[in-house]
């Protein structure tokens, strides 16, 4: 398994349905599992694997489902924002998944952080609205569609959350690709704050 800055980005391994319940592999150990209920962070996108008569059956997964993320803790009026690990999202049919490169700051992300803004119902907890970064992953839908975004695409979003973090599933019709002479950290800083700001000043104002 290969480990990088902190996550698996690399193969895992993970029991699944049809698996020895008496064990499971994550990050730390291959350890007892007892009745604490499934491995967090993994799917069950994973094809089946019979390695010997030790384990009954093991699944491989094509990487390691977790992630690193911004995340709040402490008080709501004193919050803290803490480099930590969180489950990888998952692309659905009519997603993309992006690693982030950059992202940008919003005032919504300041008062999600004391609990003032919570996010859309469904939404990922995490915080950020906006990011720029590479497509990682399309869903079956988006790789059908005639016009649409391949694996490599330089993008950026506006996000119902999810941004801060290295990989989020966004919905393809929020993507915008991103020109090629831009830096992420100007593709980031477009969705949210410089439409408002356009809006504001020219459609608005």
């Amino acid at each position: 398994v290969a480990h990088q800055a902190g996550h698996f980005d690399g193969v895992g391994i993970a029991l699944g349905h049809g698996c020895s319940p008496d064990w499971e592999f994550n990050a730390k150990a291959l350890r007892r599992k007892g009745d604490r209920g499934q491995v967090p962070g993994f799917r069950e996108e994973c094809s089946s694997l019979e390695p010997g008569p030790f384990f009954a059956s093991l699944r491989l997964c094509d990487r390691f489902f977790l992630m690193n993320a911004i995340r709040v803790q402490g008080e709501k009026d004193n919050p803290t924002l803490v480099w930590g690990e969180a489950a990888e999202p998952v692309c659905g049919p009519d997603e993309v998944l992006v690693d982030v490169r950059a992202a940008a700051v919003n005032r919504a992300d300041l008062w999600q952080a004391r609990g003032h803004y919570p996010p859309p119902f469904g939404a990922s907890a995490i915080l950020g609205l906006e990011m720029a970064g590479v497509v990682r992953e399309v869903g079956a839908a988006v790789a059908a569609a005639p016009t649409t975004f391949g694996i490599g695409d330089r993008v950026c979003a506006l996000l119902p959350g999810g941004g801060y973090a290295e990989r989020v599933a966004v919905p393809a019709g929020m993507l915008l690709r991103l020109p090629d002479d831009w830096s992420f950290a100007q593709g980031a800083a477009v969705p949210e704050v410089w439409y408002t700001a356009y809006i504001n000043l020219f459609d608005e104002g």
